[in-house]
């Protein structure tokens, strides 16, 4: 269920077109779903770790919909569990607000 989610997140940003696709996804008319880009800095504790890892560290709901690897036009959409990260790769995450903050906060605790 969360590939297909994920796939359609993914095709909405490649065209806009289809935002009925998000308003289904939508906990109400005050609370919309983003997508944030988080870019791997070179002292973060994420670097070599796997997405099942990272998964499990993000406590909330967000969900890690793709990453861009760094130095590259390589997208890689719905990374495998066992798809590492490394420096300067952007990573894409959908989430409520919060749950972005509780991203950006993780990521500001391992400096």
């Amino acid at each position: 269920m969360d590939r297909l989610i994920s796939d359609r997140i993914l095709a909405h940003l490649e065209n806009p077109s289809l935002s009925h696709s998000l308003n289904l996804l939508t906990k109400n008319d005050q609370e919309q779903l983003l997508v944030e880009e988080f870019i791997i800095d070179d002292r973060s504790e994420f670097i070599n770790k796997d997405f099942e890892s990272i998964q499990k560290l993000v406590t909330s709901k967000a969900i890690i919909l793709g990453m861009l690897r760094a130095g590259t036009d390589e997208y890689i959409s719905n990374p495998k569990a066992d798809t590492k990260v490394c420096k300067g790769d952007t990573l894409y995450i959908m989430g409520y607000l919060n749950e972005l903050e509780e991203v950006k906060e993780l990521l500001a605790s391992e400096r």
